[in-house]
């Protein structure tokens, strides 16, 4: 049986199932981290079902696929809210849903915490701050604006240690804020499982990342035939690796510290590459603070290193059975390994068959 795939509508407001559909199925999705993704998903204008799609109705993509040991899966679900309803050259009509997936609860949100509130200034573990954050403006803890079937995964406290202050900003932002600091990913998560039931989401958080570590077992390479276009850019014409700082004072009174990246110096006969750091607003004596201002240029003028590739679907390592979202794997070229993150997926179903596009990001 090859693989297959069903599309499921669920009402807006009660949450039942008021369509499936399985056939002649044209959509793309595109899930990503610690963002809502988006979908699109074309049917006949003239199907009767075209009348089931309510604003926020939910739409759910489920896969199985035998041969390669996959069970039926949900593998994304979505708020319809945009609709293109059109008629072509031909006199043919079409219907195309669109919309976002259950992160865009946090988009629709504010924090209304003033400055120096405690809805605004938070401090701990970055699993407390950020789950304080959703359950104070769409949580439980929202009260009128608690956004309807949302709760709060419970707290374990996991994360970086972080003190952070966001009012009147949008709340996905400052998820993303806290996150880019605070050793994790997150993600709203369908959790509604029966047929009928209003829709009810989790908020969640991921220490370390959304997905698995499996940087040991997924490994991407051109000699395993699921390693595309890399390419590795390396840049080093921009490098600074000794840094004159000067502080207060003048001439030959004037403070001055050296610091430097030996080993970055030590790659070349001729590696050694100066820059001068004026340092006049350190306080006098401040040698500690001069080291640090040299330090941090240093660090802003280090050679670069990107590699990229295109993830390619082949029979011992595929998507959905071997790898998924926020995963960590391996990606190997010219004798040395890359840490990477799977950072989105898009994926294509029509007439001619299925793709996917996997996007990762370094770790």
């Amino acid at each position: 049986m090859p693989i297959t795939w069903q599309v499921v509508l669920r009402d807006a407001l009660m949450g039942k199932v008021v369509a499936t559909f399985d056939q002649r199925l044209e959509w793309t999705l595109t899930r990503e981290i610690n963002a809502a993704g988006s979908f699109g998903f074309h049917i006949n204008g003239d199907d009767a079902r075209v009348a089931l799609f309510d604003l926020d109705s939910q739409v759910e993509f489920w896969v199985t696929d035998p041969e390669n040991g996959i069970a039926w899966r949900k593998e994304a679900e979505f708020f319809h809210s945009d609709y293109d309803y059109y008629t072509d050259a031909s006199g043919a009509r079409h219907f195309v849903s669109m919309g976002k997936g259950y992160v865009d609860l946090l988009n629709r949100t504010i924090n209304q915490g003033k400055a120096g509130s405690a809805g605004s200034a938070k401090a701990g573990q970055a699993e407390t701050v950020i789950k304080a954050y959703v359950d104070e403006q769409a949580g439980p803890g929202a009260g009128a604006r608690a956004r309807s079937g949302l709760t709060i995964q419970i707290d374990t406290m996991s994360g970086n240690a972080i003190n952070i202050q966001r009012s009147y900003r949008n709340l996905l932002e400052i998820c993303h804020d806290v996150a880019a600091i605070g050793g994790g990913d997150f993600d709203v998560v369908g959790t509604h499982a029966s047929q009928a039931g209003p829709a009810t989401f989790d908020f969640r958080w991921y220490l370390g990342q959304r997905g698995d570590d499996r940087r040991l077992t997924v490994i991407f390479s051109e000699g395993y035939g699921n390693m595309a276009e890399p390419r590795l850019e390396v840049r080093r014409s921009q490098v600074r690796n000794w840094a004159f700082v000067a502080g207060q004072g003048e001439g030959a009174a004037r403070e001055t510290v050296l610091r430097q990246d030996a080993l970055s110096i030590g790659l070349s006969p001729w590696g050694q590459r100066e820059v001068f750091v004026d340092a006049r607003e350190v306080e006098a004596g401040n040698t500690a603070a001069l080291n640090d201002k040299g330090d941090t240029t240093l660090a802003e003028n280090l050679a670069t290193v990107a590699f990229s590739f295109k993830p390619v679907q082949s029979p011992g390592c595929l998507w959905g059975r071997d790898y998924f979202l926020g995963d960590l794997v391996t990606a190997r070229y010219q004798n040395t390994d890359y840490e990477r993150k799977i950072q989105s997926a898009t994926i294509s179903h029509g007439r001619m068959g299925q793709s996917i596009e996997v996007q990762t990001v370094a770790i």
